[in-house]
């Protein structure tokens, strides 16, 4: 027992126990790999089909859209095509070096069918080949296509919906930040599961819970240190969301933690100051969890609620807007 399981008194639950044994040489492998690309490749070998069930969506599109400076892939999910719906822009996660669309493919289309919600799930340029700001930059360009491009896909452009996990969260958060003054989409939710949004590993967090419980403290500085490249400002919004200046205005979120994550305290800090600023906030903390523990859902129960609170706030977000601001409903 370490000097914080006797100060704070923490256990995790059997069925991470559970999991946790069975991940633990996939995280031996991941703790020596030297190499983003080692990295990936046991990333994507070693799910353990953790993800929940496959389910079929009426429609599933392969797409191409103009970022900055590069074209990235994309797959839409739309529940019901021709007819118009809100679509929820999602990013993996991965630490900003791994992952890709078939990563949490199962689940953007449970979130498609259970919430009535179209999915764009985002394959944003990779660090350490592409650092900080392309991942940022392909999050934006998301977000501008829908609102551009959206009513050609029988998506609404005028109230867009921004979520993800780890490091998708960042840029779901980064993304509802740096679009909040900009005309022609409006972000009304953002949903952020176990975010990352500190670069500068503050929180007492990464102290509490370095060793022992999926994510590292270690791993997480390394995966921070591919995505800022030479970029050295770690308290930039773009780069970490709990520093903006002001978070008046921000979209209602809601945001989801596993209890045993050093990237924990970052989303409480981020939510006392969302609440602070008057944004509406649902925060759920999943009690002797860990860090991952939302796309492997098929394997824990835990994980299985965080998905249900998360459509349920995707629903709520949805038809409260379209309650609030009828008018902007669009009559094809």
């Amino acid at each position: 027992m370490t000097k914080f399981e006797r100060r704070y008194g923490f256990t995790m639950e059997p069925e991470s126990q559970e999991l946790a044994a069975q991940l633990s040489k996939r995280d031996e492998l991941l703790s020596k790999a030297a190499t983003p690309e080692e990295k990936r490749k046991i990333f994507s070998a070693r799910q353990f089909n953790t993800a929940p069930e496959f389910q079929d969506v009426a429609s599933v599109r392969e797409l191409q859209i103009e970022s900055a400076d590069s074209q990235i892939g994309c797959r839409l999910y739309h529940p019901s095509p021709g007819d118009l719906h809100h679509c929820l822009v999602w990013f993996h996660g991965g630490g900003h070096h791994s992952g890709d669309l078939d990563s949490h493919d199962h689940l953007c289309r449970i979130i498609a069918i259970e919430t009535g919600c179209a999915v764009l799930n985002v394959d944003y340029r990779l660090a350490p080949d592409h650092p900080f700001p392309a991942a940022y930059n392909d999050a934006v360009a998301a977000v501008r296509w829908v609102g551009r491009e959206g009513n050609s896909f029988d998506l609404r452009t005028d109230s867009v919906l921004v979520g993800g996990s780890s490091a998708g969260g960042n840029l779901a958060a980064a993304a509802a930040i740096g679009m909040r003054d900009e005309r022609g989409v409006h972000i009304i939710h953002q949903c952020l599961i176990s975010p990352v949004l500190d670069a500068t590993m503050s929180s007492d967090t990464y102290q509490i819970y370095a060793t022992g419980f999926s994510l590292t403290t270690a791993q997480r500085r390394q995966s921070r240190d591919w995505y800022c490249g030479d970029f050295d400002d770690l308290r930039d919004p773009r780069l970490s969301p709990l520093f903006v200046a002001d978070c008046a205005g921000l979209p209602a979120a809601t945001i989801l933690a596993a209890e045993l994550d050093p990237v924990r305290g970052e989303s409480e800090r981020y939510a006392v100051r969302l609440i602070e600023a008057g944004v509406p906030v649902t925060y759920v903390c999943y009690a002797g969890t860990m860090h991952g523990f939302f796309s492997q859902s098929g394997a824990l129960k835990r994980g299985a609620d965080a998905v249900s609170q998360a459509i349920a706030s995707i629903r709520f977000a949805i038809s409260a807007y379209t309650a609030r601001e009828p008018h902007r409903i669009q009559i094809r």
